[in-house]
């Protein structure tokens, strides 16, 4: 730790920049250190034992526990909003846009950082979200896929989720650097890339 210490203070001297301990915190993931709070700087900083949030992210000690911890509280919350949307008296085409700007976004979020693959069951409850907010209460009319033609083609472009997750994910899971550090002593894989199985 005093090597760390030396490091961002001779960093924070030279770049006139400081590390705020209060926002900091200490990961003891691959070690048994026990203890609550250490001395970092002359500042007392937390150790997670368990979990740790990165970028938006929630990183566990158990790599098992990202999706669930992360993708799937994100669903949750995301559930009661779009019910909500679908009182709105809005057409089909300000439901998708809602849906783009408010949902795509998040979700991106996680399928670009997230060092998992999607399992399809997830993907189920998304789209079965996005196609509850496109119709509403009403009869659906069209079914997603058509509804994730092109706008240019005379249909709505709703994001495909699933295409969205295959163009952001694999590039990190199968990066043999990311999965040293997620599942130390296991060797990594060999042209394909690392999937955590679905409970």
């Amino acid at each position: 730790m005093t090597v760390v210490a030396d490091s961002l203070t001779e960093f924070g001297r030279l770049s006139g920049l400081q590390v705020n301990a209060t926002k900091s915190c200490t990961s003891a993931f691959l070690t048994d250190l026990e203890q609550e709070m250490v001395e970092f700087g002359g500042a007392l900083i937390p150790v997670a034992t368990h979990t740790f949030r990165y970028l938006e992210i929630r990183i566990f000690r158990h790599p098992q526990d990202i999706l669930g911890g992360n993708l799937l509280q994100a669903v949750n919350f995301l559930k009661p909003r779009t019910a909500f949307w679908t009182t709105l008296p809005l057409s089909v085409a300000c439901r998708l846009a809602l849906a783009k700007m408010v949902l795509l976004p998040r979700l991106l979020n996680y399928f670009a950082t997230l060092p998992v693959v999607v399992p399809a069951p997830v993907f189920r409850i998304l789209n079965t979200l996005l196609t509850e907010l496109a119709w509403g209460t009403g009869r659906r009319k069209v079914s997603l896929p058509k509804l994730q033609l092109p706008v240019l083609g005379g249909c709505m472009g709703a994001p495909d989720l699933n295409l969205h997750e295959t163009g952001l994910t694999p590039a990190q899971v199968e990066n043999g650097q990311l999965h040293g550090l997620l599942c130390p002593g296991m060797s990594a894989p060999r042209n394909t890339p690392y999937y955590f199985r679905w409970p």
